[in-house]
C-alpha cells in the first residue's frame, strides 16, 4: 500500500472573483484559492475520505452514538416520569409567566396612577392660580371701588359748597325723567 500526501489549505475568507464568490487564504507573496484543485488537495482528500468511510460513520453513528443516547435517556427516566416532569416544568413556566404578567399589569397600572395624580396635582395648580388670580382682581376692583367712591365724595363735598350740587341734581332729575 502507497502513501500519498496531500497538501490542504482552509480559509474562512471569501473573495469574489467576477461574480463569483471563492474561498481564499491570502499570504504575502501571493493568494491561494483552497477550492481550486490545482492550489489544494482538499476536494480530494474530501471526496476519498467521505467515498470510503461514509458507510461506516453512518454505521457508527446510528449503531453506536444513537443507541448510547437513548439507552441513556431511557435509563435515567421511565416514561410517565418523564410525562409528570414535563408537566410540572410546563406548570412552572405558567406560573412564571403569569408572575411576569402580573409585575407588568402591576407597573402599568402604577404608572397610569402616577400620571392621573400628576394630571390632578397640574389642575390643581391651575386652579389655585386662577382663584388667587379672581381674589387679586377682587381685591384690584374693590380698591378701585373705594378710591372711586372717595373721589365722587370729594366731588360731591366740592360741589355742595360752591352750590352748583342743586343745579346738577335738578338737570339729572329732568333727565332721568324725560328718558324713561
Amino acid at each position: 500500500m502507497t502513501h500519498t500526501s496531500f497538501a490542504v489549505v482552509g480559509s474562512n475568507f471569501i473573495l469574489e472573483k467576477g461574480n463569483k464568490y471563492t474561498r481564499v487564504r491570502q499570504y504575502a507573496w501571493d493568494i491561494v484559492d483552497v477550492e481550486d484543485e490545482i492550489h489544494s488537495d482538499f476536494i480530494a482528500l474530501r471526496s476519498m475520505l467521505i467515498r470510503t468511510n461514509l458507510n461506516d460513520l453512518r454505521d457508527v453513528t446510528h449503531n453506536i452514538h444513537c443507541e448510547n443516547y437513548r439507552y441513556k435517556k431511557l435509563m435515567n427516566k421511565n416514561f410517565l416520569s418523564q410525562l409528570e416532569d414535563e408537566r410540572i416544568e410546563a406548570e412552572t413556566r405558567l406560573e412564571k409567566m403569569c408572575r411576569d404578567m402580573e409585575v407588568v399589569y402591576q407597573s402599568k397600572v402604577t404608572e397610569k396612577l402616577q400620571r392621573l395624580d400628576e394630571g390632578k396635582q397640574n389642575v390643581l395648580k391651575t386652579q389655585e392660580t386662577y382663584r388667587l388670580n379672581v381674589q387679586q382682581e377682587e381685591e384690584r376692583i374693590h380698591l378701585k371701588r373705594e378710591e372711586f367712591e372717595r373721589a365722587r365724595r370729594e366731588w360731591e363735598e366740592s360741589l355742595s359748597k360752591t352750590g352748583f350740587a342743586d343745579q346738577i341734581g335738578s338737570l339729572t332729575k329732568t333727565a332721568k325723567k324725560g328718558l324713561f
